[in-house]
Parts: C-alpha cells; sequence; structure tokens
C-alpha cells in the first residue's frame, strides 16, 4: 500500500512538472512581446514628442507673425485715423477758403462797379479835355487811370501848377474825395530830356521834377479840395516809365505827364472787410 501511494504521489509530481513548464514558456513570450511592443511604442512616442515639438515651434513663429501683423495693422490704423483727421481738417480749409474767394469776389466786383461809377462821373466832367486829347481816361478791372499831360497843370521845367490845371484838379478831386475804398496814387512822369539851365539847381535831374510835380498835386488834392489824405500818395518816376518813344517831340510831350491811378486798398484793409 505504501509503495503504491508513492508511485501516485511520484506520476503526479512529474505531471505537475510538465504543465508548469509549458506554462512558463507561454510567460516569457509574452513578455518578449510585451517588450517589443513597449520599445515600438517608445520609438513612436519619440517621433510623436518630436513632432509636437516641431509643431510648437512652429506654432510659436506664427503667433509672433500674427502679434507682428497686428502690430503693423494697429501702426497703419493709427496712420488712417491721422489721414483722416488731415483729410478732414483740409476739407474744412478748403470749404473755408472757397467762402473767404467767393467773399472776395463779391468784394471786388462791388469794388470793380464802383469804380465804373467813378470812371464815367470822371469821363462825363472830363469830357472836353478827353476830347481835346489832353486828358485820357481808363480802366482796366479794378484799376483806374487818369492821365493829364504837362501842358494842361504846368509850364515847361516847372512844378508849380498853373491856374488852369489848379481848375481841373479841382474837378477831378471833386469826384476822387467820394472814393474811399481805394488808393489814389499820383504818379509824375518826365520825358528823357535832361534838366539843364538855371533849373538844375532847383531839379538836378528828372527824378527830383517828377517828385515835386507829383508832390504839389497831392497837395493841392488834400489841402484845397479836401480828398482824404489817409488814400493819397506821392510818386515820381522821372523818364523811366514812358508811354511812348522820346524820338519826337509829340511823344515826348507824351510821356510828360500826371497821372492819377486808383488801386486797390492793402490786404489787410480787404481781410478787415471780410470780418
Amino acid at each position: 500500500m505504501g509503495l503504491f501511494l508513492l508511485a501516485i504521489f511520484m506520476m503526479l509530481s512529474l505531471v505537475g512538472c510538465g504543465v508548469s513548464k509549458k506554462i512558463h514558456t507561454v510567460t516569457v513570450q509574452e513578455l518578449e512581446s510585451t517588450k517589443s511592443e513597449l520599445a515600438t511604442t517608445h520609438s513612436q512616442n519619440e517621433v510623436l514628442d518630436k513632432e509636437v515639438q516641431e509643431l510648437k515651434g512652429r506654432l510659436d513663429e506664427l503667433e509672433s507673425l500674427v502679434a507682428a501683423r497686428n502690430t503693423e495693422l494697429e501702426a497703419l490704423r493709427q496712420q488712417n485715423l491721422e489721414l483722416m483727421n488731415i483729410r478732414d481738417n483740409q476739407a474744412a480749409e478748403i470749404e473755408e477758403f472757397q467762402a473767404s474767394t467767393g467773399r472776395l469776389t463779391e468784394i471786388k466786383n462791388k469794388e470793380i462797379e464802383r469804380l465804373k461809377g467813378t470812371y464815367d462821373s470822371l469821363v462825363q466832367e472830363l469830357q472836353e479835355e478827353i476830347k481835346k486829347g489832353e486828358i485820357k481816361v481808363t480802366q482796366v478791372l479794378d484799376r483806374l487811370s487818369v492821365n493829364m499831360v504837362e501842358q494842361i497843370l504846368f509850364d515847361s521845367g516847372s512844378a508849380d501848377i498853373k491856374p488852369e490845371g489848379l481848375k481841373v484838379l479841382e474837378r477831378v478831386g471833386g469826384i476822387l474825395k467820394k472814393v474811399t475804398d481805394k488808393q489814389i496814387r499820383v504818379e509824375g512822369h518826365t520825358d528823357n530830356v535832361p534838366i539843364g539851365g538855371r533849373l538844375i539847381d532847383k531839379f538836378p535831374t528828372n527824378w527830383e521834377l517828377s517828385v515835386a510835380r507829383a508832390t504839389n498835386v497831392v497837395k493841392f488834392l488834400s489841402e484845397k479840395v479836401g480828398v482824404d489824405p489817409r488814400f493819397l500818395s506821392a510818386a515820381g518816376y522821372s523818364m523811366y516809365r514812358p508811354v511812348a518813344s522820346n524820338d519826337t517831340k509829340e511823344s515826348r510831350a507824351q510821356n510828360r505827364r500826371i497821372e492819377i491811378t486808383l488801386l486797390p486798398l492793402n490786404l489787410d484793409r480787404v481781410l478787415k472787410d471780410l470780418r
């Protein structure tokens, strides 16, 4: 009986050892397979990590580009706002300029119309002298000129106004003293014949003669006729602004003259009128 049990135990032991060895072999294979899979997964993870790092780097670059573009856009927006402000300011300036131009044009047209009335009055008053060729009245837009030859006002080489000349100036001044929106410039002109003889002590050159004649006319218009002296001025141009050649007696006579010129007032006065 004992021997039988021992035999059975030994048999069972042998059977048990065979099964464990088989199980052990299977487990080792699975572990190897798992290890291989883990190695593959680790390698894949490294590849993925590398790709992730690359993507992160590209993302950082894109964010930098976006930030730079946003900065550029903000700068452009500011420039656009500045340009819009400049445009609006320029539009306002243009509108103001157009309004000022319109007012200036209106004032200028009124000046020309008033001056036309002065022109008509002078022509009517001086028509006899105009027919004789002693006086010429011209108007070009807002400028009016009364050209008076020497013989009607002065003797040759003299700056003293003749009695008949005083009468003519009184008639002219009666019209001019109504003018309050123009400069009234009295200009003295001579021919090119030099001053000679005893006159040279009083008038060394034609400069002195032309200035003296213009000054005497201004003084008469102001002191005797009542033209406002604030609008009057005297100028002498000697022989340097001829209206004809000095080749003949007749042309030289045309150059010896007094011109009373009505000119626009200075800009300050015009701007004052605009206010």
